[in-house]
C-alpha cells in the first residue's frame, strides 16, 4: 500500500466528525449571527440622518427601509426556495429567474450587488477612521496625494 492511501485513510469525514455539518439548514443562531452586521449601518448613518433631515423625517426613512428590508427579505427567501438546489445568491437567482428573457441579468445583477458592497465598505471605513482620528489622533492632518488619488489618515 502506498503512502498517499494511508495519508487518505487518516482523514476524517467532516460528517462523521460533525454530525450537524450533514443538516444543510441555518439555524436561528446563524440567522442572529448574520443580522449582526446591520447595528453597524445604523450605527454610522442614524446620527447624520437625523441631523440632517430630523428626527421625524429620520423616523419616515427608517420606517420606510424597514418595510422594504421585510419585503426583500422575503422575495430573496422565495427565490431560495425555488432554487433549492443551487447556490449563488443574488446574482445566481437573476440568472435562472430571467435566463429566457434577459441574458444580461445574472452578470448586471452580480455588478451591482459587488458594486454595493464595497461602496458601503468604503463608506463605513472612511467614518471609522474619522471616528478613530477624531478621537486618538486630533492634531494628526497629514495628507499624501498621488495624481487624482489622495491618501490622508481616515
Amino acid at each position: 500500500m502506498s503512502s498517499d492511501h494511508t495519508a487518505a485513510a487518516q482523514i476524517p469525514d467532516p460528517t462523521q466528525v460533525n454530525p450537524e455539518l450533514d443538516q444543510n439548514k441555518l439555524g436561528w443562531f446563524d440567522g442572529f449571527s448574520l443580522a449582526m452586521a446591520v447595528p453597524n449601518g445604523v450605527v454610522i448613518s442614524l446620527g447624520y440622518t437625523i441631523g440632517a433631515i430630523g428626527t421625524i423625517g429620520a423616523f419616515v426613512v427608517w420606517v420606510t427601509t424597514s418595510i422594504v428590508a421585510y419585503l426583500q427579505n422575503n422575495l430573496y427567501a422565495e427565490m431560495a426556495l425555488m432554487f433549492r438546489g443551487e447556490s449563488g445568491g443574488i446574482a445566481l437567482f437573476a440568472n435562472e429567474g430571467w435566463k429566457r428573457y434577459f441574458t444580461l441579468a445574472g452578470p448586471i445583477a452580480t455588478f451591482g450587488y459587488w458594486l454595493g458592497w464595497s461602496l458601503t465598505l468604503g463608506v463605513v471605513g472612511e467614518t471609522i477612521g474619522s471616528l478613530v482620528q477624531g478621537q486618538w489622533f486630533p492634531d494628526s492632518t497629514w495628507s499624501w496625494t498621488a495624481g487624482p488619488i489622495s491618501f490622508s489618515f481616515p
